[in-house]
């Protein structure tokens, strides 16, 4: 097989990709092909199939993610492709600062990720969620984890990791009163608070998934 386009040029140019190396290509449904390069021109690179391997998608975390800051709202899905969520929703919450206007660039972001993480799976940005939407997304997941502020009482349950879990994170100005009101009526709502200060939407991405992956490991 040979591969000729900008992710050639980047091999070549960039990483200096010589001959007899190994690449690896992720199809992000989960198949993995190891190659070795026989050839490499000024535009083009050859290669010949080592392996193929397949994982099954068993990622159970999905993320509902206030549309903050740009810069902080890119960082949030590259944290989040590299901890392996399946699902961003972003949401246009009260407070939230930003719209979405290249959703290419955002996909972009999502097959870099992948490349850096050697994640075998897509991450999918779905379209954008408003506050009526929002019974149209939960009522999709056996839980929905809400991070909050908020000093309350350890509501959970035993975690299964055969169910589905939305994360919710709110824009860095915070979820308003009837946001947060709305996710803890919900029959299948957990409050979620981890015993740190104040963290920005990529930390919290990356804290509160990994806080839910400790869960599910310790089972």
């Amino acid at each position: 097989m040979e591969l000729s386009d900008d992710r050639a040029q980047h091999l070549i140019k960039v990483c200096r990709i010589k001959k007899g190396e190994t690449v690896a290509f992720l199809d992000g449904n989960g198949t993995k092909s190891l190659a070795s390069v026989i050839e490499v021109s000024k535009r083009s690179i050859s290669f010949e199939l080592i392996n193929k391997t397949h994982q099954e998608d068993n990622r159970n975390i999905d993320l509902l993610l206030g549309l903050a800051k740009r810069e902080s709202f890119e960082q949030s899905i590259k944290n989040a492709v590299e901890i392996g969520i399946k699902d961003i929703y972003p949401f246009e919450s009260k407070f939230h600062t930003w719209q979405i206007k290249k959703r290419d660039r955002l996909e972009a972001i999502v097959e870099s990720a992948m490349i850096q993480s050697n994640n075998p799976f897509k991450t999918n940005i779905q379209s954008e969620v408003s506050f009526s939407d929002l019974d149209n997304v939960v009522d999709k997941y056996d839980y929905v984890v809400l991070a909050t502020l908020k000093n309350i009482e350890d509501n959970y349950p035993v975690l299964d990791k055969s169910k589905k879990y939305l994360l919710v994170i709110g824009p860095e100005g915070g979820l308003s009163e009837d946001e947060e009101a709305y996710f803890f009526k919900l029959k299948n709502s957990l409050a979620l608070r981890v015993p740190t200060f104040i963290l920005r939407a990529p930390n919290a991405v990356s804290v509160l998934s990994g806080y839910l992956h400790g869960k599910f490991d310790a089972l």
